[in-house]
């Protein structure tokens, strides 16, 4: 999530798991498939960063947060050989969003009457609506395939499996989602798409249709006997095999380990069991916006 705090509904709640829709595989990428790292870093990008940057096969950023030249260093990092991916929120309208006054209050999902807010002040479109598809459509190009990026990193699907969403809206979402991938698949047939967190409810469409299904809050100790998620985190590792055996579609594994709160042994650690489940793993201290390290200082 594009937050410098984690949500806290994410790591543990919600199982609900919807019967697998028919086939529709993502196109085969073989850029992709020959990646050997990523990154994700949201922050602004000077010659040093560029250059860190540069050490990894794909690269998830922010094109708003490159400033004015944004396309130019897009364009850099490309001629670097890198696979670069445009971040976007497909589901929440924040404040910041230079697009928030193109979104109606009609657009906006309503919980016992009152517009949704799953998280800060940031408003809940509604999937289901194709007026807030098609304009969804639009800032594809707009704010992430106009600033020469391989893919988009689809951020705030995750709203769909929150504990808080009545049961009948979250299967009117997914049945929004299931519309949206069809259309953005249509649209941008040779396109990449990154869907995060989208590893519960919402994994049986986006796995038909995505090229990357990142798992956010990734960590090794979720896998511990007697840790609280256990339970949780091999349920999910169980059912992302059970869907890539289906479709073809990469899954990474993401994790930005508070500072002063992890070791780098854990880091370690989370990364070489991500690498035993045939996940790339990404870690950073801090957060996205500031926190990226060096190719291989895991």
């Amino acid at each position: 999530m594009k937050s410098l705090f984690k949500r806290p509904f994410l790591p543990i709640f919600l199982t609900v798991l919807l019967g697998s829709l028919p086939a529709a595989a993502a196109p085969k990428n073989d850029r992709l498939d020959r990646a050997r790292n990523y990154v994700l870093y949201y922050g602004g990008a000077g010659d040093a960063e560029l250059r860190e940057l540069a050490k990894y096969d794909v690269v998830i950023i922010d094109p708003q947060a490159l400033g004015s030249d944004a396309k130019a260093k897009i364009a850099r990092l490309k001629r670097n050989g890198c696979f670069v991916i445009g971040y976007l929120s497909y589901m929440e309208v924040a404040d910041w969003h230079r697009y928030k006054d193109r979104v109606p209050q009609e657009w906006i999902l309503k919980v016992d009457g009152k517009p949704w807010v799953p998280w800060g002040s940031n408003r809940a479109a509604d999937l289901n609506n194709p007026e807030w598809r098609k304009l969804l459509v639009r800032l594809t190009k707009s704010e992430v395939i106009d600033y020469g990026c391989d893919g988009v990193f689809m951020d705030t699907l995750a709203d769909i499996e929150h504990p808080k969403l009545p049961r009948a809206m979250r299967e009117k979402q997914l049945a929004g989602l299931e519309s949206l991938m069809k259309e953005l698949r249509t649209a941008y047939p040779g396109f990449a798409f990154v869907g995060n967190w989208t590893i519960q409810a919402t994994l049986p469409v986006m796995a038909k249709y995505a090229d990357i299904i990142c798992w956010e809050n990734f960590q090794a100790k979720y896998f511990d006997k007697g840790d609280e998620a256990n339970a949780f985190a091999n349920r999910i590792r169980k059912e992302l095999d059970a869907q890539r055996k289906k479709h073809r579609f990469k899954v990474y594994a993401l994790w930005a380990a508070p500072a002063g709160g992890e070791t780098c042994r854990e880091r370690q650690r989370s990364a070489k069991l991500a690498e035993s489940f045939g996940y790339l793993f990404y870690s950073c201290v801090g957060d996205y916006h500031t926190g990226f390290t060096a190719a291989g200082k895991h």
